[in-house]
């Protein structure tokens, strides 16, 4: 199981997905966990980039 945040654009009844960005943790030792907030800032950068 992944936990991804997934950006989306609705059109009526269709739906596309526009980007994708998996919320997890670089590595096991870590001070703080990956959260949708952390998600959001990497997943804002690769839409504006698009």
């Amino acid at each position: 199981m992944h936990h991804v945040l997934e950006a989306k654009l609705v059109v009526g009844d269709m739906v596309f997905s526009i980007a994708s960005e998996f919320i997890e943790n670089e590595s096991e030792n870590v001070s703080k966990q990956d959260c949708e907030l952390k998600a959001f800032d990497r997943l804002a950068k690769k839409i504006k980039n698009i």
